[in-house]
């Protein structure tokens, strides 16, 4: 996930730098080469040459993340200060000036009608604020954007948020006055966004590997964590092509999704029902000096698996074709393996006496493919 993720993250990297300019470069599209510079990959099949610009972008993120994890909890809390507080101010700068625009309330409206009362109740209420915190301030300008064509919202090409974040805005902050500002900080406020939710990922599989072999890898954390981020970088460079946006589309239908929701089921398992509710409240009490209540025991055992199984029943496939492309059946196949490839590590974790007979031939043959040097975190206990 950090693989493309990072990309995403470059990408606003891309269009911060490119805001730092009297005329914001997406306000016009003017000069005929701009069609033949821009069309270099028809797809899956021909991804192109790398695009060195964003290349480098992405190469910042990956030096920007590795000076906020290298030392490890200490120096993600600096990073999370700027990273957590910043986006909030912006939001709330973005949000008075997107309500001031014409037809600001049209889009507003647009944003509260769907059932986001729903939405609410499977949410924290810090997320919900953030969410709806975001989406006022996307909605009130796209709301401005219909005014000023003389359409509807449903007519400005939403196509999903990629389409949302890196064309629609960015079009509608080049129309206001004082764009090159706006342009900025909002691309800044996506930066210190996508950062954030980084560290989190990175770090848990950077922890859990420096505990599993303390010697190997802890001892040398600051050159452990530059050599995987180096690895994760090379990787990532597909996407930097010119063609980029297919592949990043393949990772983010097929990458988290149900691979994610499995994790936490396995993940909740494995705390409540194998190494059991009541062992872990006893650590928590052993480091806290209380024990959680009843409502956390009942939690963990019963209530975190009725809702995740409530979560899976909700989940709608979505296909990964396009109105302007349709891909090819290897990239699915491919989204496939690595869907499936995610279970597969995690069931290699659960202790054969969880499942009988049958989990400690499944976990054999998973053994043979996948070794572990990948999520090795089970604790010495």
């Amino acid at each position: 996930m950090g693989m493309y993720y990072n990309t995403i993250i470059g990408w606003a990297v891309y269009y911060f730098v490119a805001s730092f300019t009297s005329e914001l470069p997406w306000t016009s599209c003017d000069h005929p080469r701009n069609v033949l510079e821009n069309y270099r990959s028809d797809g899956m099949d021909d991804l192109g040459a790398i695009k060195w610009s964003l290349a480098l972008c992405v190469f910042a993120v990956f030096v920007l993340v590795y000076f906020s994890l290298w030392k490890g909890v200490r120096s993600t809390g600096k990073a999370v200060w700027i990273t957590a507080v910043a986006p909030y101010i912006v939001l709330i700068i973005l949000l008075f000036r997107g309500a001031s625009l014409p037809g600001a309330g049209d889009g507003i409206r647009y944003f509260l009608t769907p059932q986001w009362v729903d939405d609410a109740l499977l949410t924290s209420s810090i997320n919900l604020a953030t969410s709806l915190l975001a989406g006022l301030v996307i909605f009130a300008v796209l709301g401005y954007m219909a005014e000023i064509r003389n359409v509807s919202i449903d007519q400005l090409g939403l196509e999903g948020p990629p389409g949302l974040v890196f064309v629609v805005y960015p079009e509608a902050i080049a129309t206001k006055a004082g764009s090159t500002f706006w342009s900025m900080i909002f691309f800044f406020l996506l930066i210190t966004l996508g950062l954030d939710s980084t560290f989190g990922g990175l770090e848990a599989m950077i922890t859990g590997l420096c505990d599993e072999y303390p010697v190997l890898l802890g001892r040398r954390k600051e050159l452990f964590v530059g050599m995987l981020l180096v690895f994760i970088y090379l990787c990532a460079l597909p996407t930097t092509t010119y063609g980029g946006m297919y592949f990043v589309d393949l990772l983010n239908v097929y990458g988290p999704g149900i691979a994610i929701l499995f994790l936490v089921f396995v993940e909740a398992m494995g705390v409540s029902w194998c190494y059991g509710t009541q062992r872990f409240s006893d650590d928590i009490e052993s480091m806290l000096g209380f024990q959680p209540g009843p409502f956390w025991k009942i939690t963990w055992a019963y209530v975190i698996f009725i809702l995740l199984i409530f979560i899976c029943t909700l989940i709608d496939p979505v296909p990964l074709d396009t109105q302007d492309y349709t891909y090819p059946a290897w990239p699915i196949k491919v989204g496939w393996v690595l869907t499936c490839s995610q279970p597969s590590r995690c069931l290699d974790r659960i202790p054969p006496r969880c499942f009988g007979v049958t989990s400690i031939l499944y976990r054999y043959f998973v053994h043979i493919f996948w070794r572990k040097q990948w999520f090795g975190c089970v604790p010495s206990i």
